[in-house]
């Protein structure tokens, strides 16, 4: 096709001057590398937004032609020791807030700027945008920390040792970025059926992929068993400080929402909300990689047109009326703004808390005969004396780590940022809310695993919040990983992930350190760190809930003995046997957040 028109109209690029390579001292005389993208057309400074980020600053050059088309700097900084810039990256070490604080202020300072400085970025550069701004740089005007990350919460929860921290640590070892390395699926699949197959800790893991990488033996090895690392999130003592405008995005299908919602509350409780006039929080639909593009899209699952909002033009929107006299975005009218999947529509609440109604509780009832996921227990809303359910954590039981050897053809992640690997099966990601119309999680117990599932709805069902989940377990070890997996059953046959939770059950009350089992005595499990999520449950829907041992090839094994995370050997090995209590004084319950629905 030829066309006949003589004149192309220019794109943004046409509108923008780069200053490329450009090195940016801090306060230890560190330089780091910038490319700063200029709107052509201006008069004197114009405000400025930055992201430093360990994945290159090259990949933040779209965003600075569209900012810079849009009339703003817009700084893509290479972090301490990434790409070319100088130094010795950490990830999220001590110096992040130093480096953070610098960049403000240094900006701030340049003829091109009129001293109004922003951060942006999203994941990693969505905490360090806490970090910065907890360290209170005074030409600061607002921070749009999107799925923010937070070691030890999200990516990974419940003190279980995941995959990522090993696939991260490789991504952003040395200067470049190693995407391409990271994406050759079966490469990185083979080493953890190796080390499956060896009984090995992840402890080793690092030598098995290639390794080391040049960063600290303790981010390689040590489990983030913590409910969050102090040492890789923003100071305490400054989030009381922090006086800007934020805009938060995450939602129930990003891999970090865990983390993203631990910032916004402790950001909430460190900072009264009187004093937070200008604080919002965005729970929307969408994927880790889709923050800044509202692709209404998770896995298989297709939301409704009203989830296909353009976040980079309401972020440019937010920007302008912060730094540059425009009007506030009308999306924004409650603080919290979440999007009801089902419904297919947003709701707002003036906290994260008053979405939330209450709750109401569904027991789990068991039965005398074999249960698996084709003949389950039971969820009732009323309770029931029952027989116990039965199961065992084995070590060496193979279902889930061959399952996770196979290509999945559906429940594609998308990253515009980077090159994805090939999907596969993988529960520690399901975990994390990715590829939500998955049952193979389920279907495939049988021994391993305990299966409820309630009547038909009579009506429908609309829940928001964080669902919890007080299991009574007998265990014959000292310690066993177990997950949670809590759906909507449909009437066509397909499902919806509503909420998963995991917990090494030596790690079930962080405040207390650790807690082994004691064999043979009844105790109660509390699952607390489930994904905040929004939906209404169709009339005719099922819930249905799964509780089973973890038996990943992405999740460290534990072998049961109680011996410290890590240490332990193939000559440990025990099978740990589970029995879940449903009667009398130890009845197991679900607690399900009811949405608080407003007149409409």
């Amino acid at each position: 096709m030829v066309k006949s028109q003589n004149v192309e109209a220019p794109g943004p690029g046409a509108q923008v001057e780069l200053l490329f390579l450009h090195m940016i001292p801090t306060r230890d005389g560190t330089r780091l590398a910038a490319n700063v993208f200029l709107p052509r057309e201006r008069s004197g400074g114009v405000p400025a937004i930055i992201e430093f980020t360990p994945y290159s600053r090259d990949t933040g050059s779209p965003e600075g032609v569209k900012f810079g088309a849009e009339g703003f700097a817009f700084v893509s900084v290479d972090c301490r020791g990434r790409g070319d810039s100088e130094g010795v990256f950490l990830g999220h070490g001590p110096e992040e807030a130093d480096d953070g604080y610098d960049l403000v202020e240094w900006v701030a300072a340049q003829p091109w700027c009129n001293g109004d400085v922003a951060l942006f970025g999203g994941s990693y550069t969505g905490q360090n945008q806490w970090t910065t701004a907890a360290a209170h740089p005074p030409h600061l005007r607002t921070i749009i920390p999107a799925v923010a990350s937070m070691g030890g919460l999200a990516p990974g929860a419940g003190g279980v040792p995941i995959d990522h921290q090993f696939n991260w640590g490789m991504l952003t070892a040395g200067k470049t970025l190693s995407s391409r390395l990271v994406a050759e699926a079966p490469l990185h699949i083979a080493r953890l059926a190796e080390s499956f197959e060896a009984h090995e800790s992840f402890r080793s893991l690092n030598a098995r992929l290639g390794g080391p990488w040049g960063l600290p033996d303790e981010m390689n090895t040590t489990p983030q068993h913590a409910p969050w690392r102090p040492e890789w999130g923003p100071a305490q003592d400054g989030l009381p400080g922090i006086d800007v405008p934020v805009l938060e995005i995450t939602g129930p299908y990003d891999i970090a929402e865990r983390g993203a919602i631990e910032h916004h509350r402790r950001y909430c409780r460190a900072r009264p909300a009187d004093q937070r006039p200008h604080h919002h929080i965005i729970l929307g639909p969408w994927e880790h990689g889709a923050a800044f593009e509202g692709r209404p899209q998770a896995g298989d699952l297709q939301f409704g047109p009203a989830a296909n909002v353009d976040m980079m033009q309401l972020t440019i929107d937010w920007y302008r009326w912060v730094m540059d006299g425009g009007d506030k975005p009308a999306f924004l009218t409650d603080p919290v703004h979440y999007y009801v999947t089902g419904a297919e529509e947003w709701r707002t609440a003036a906290s994260l808390e008053t979405a939330t109604a209450g709750t109401v509780p569904w027991y789990l009832v068991g039965h005398d005969a074999h249960h698996s996921a084709v003949h389950p227990g039971w969820l009732r809303p009323d309770p029931v004396d029952s027989p116990s359910f039965r199961f065992v954590c084995d070590p060496d039981e193979r279902t889930t780590m061959l399952l996770e050897q196979q290509p999945n053809p559906s429940g594609q992640s998308h990253n515009p940022l980077m090159e994805l690997p090939p999907n596969y099966h993988d529960l520690g990601a399901h975990l994390w809310g990715v590829d939500p119309t998955s049952g193979a999680f389920v279907a495939s117990i049988d021994g391993f695993g305990a299966v409820y599932t309630s009547a038909r709805l009579s009506e429908p069902l609309e829940l928001a919040g964080e669902p919890q989940l007080d299991a009574w377990v007998v265990l014959d070890q000292p310690d066993a990983d177990l997950c949670v997996l809590l759906y909507e059953l449909r009437v066509d046959g397909s499902r919806v992930l509503l909420s998963p939770a995991v917990q090494r059950l030596r790690h079930r009350e962080p405040s207390k350190g650790i807690q082994l089992m004691v064999p043979g005595e009844p105790t109660l499990v509390q699952f607390r760190n489930f994904h905040w999520f929004a939906r209404r449950l169709a009339a005719g829907s099922r819930l249905q809930l799964a509780v089973r041992h973890t038996g990943s090839l992405r999740m460290d094994r534990n072998h049961h003995t109680g011996r410290p995370d890590g240490f332990e050997t193939p000559d440990d090995v025990r099978i740990a046997t589970v029995n879940v209590l449903h009667s009398g004084e130890h009845r197991s319950v679900l607690h399900l957040p009811l949405a608080a629905v407003a007149d409409r």
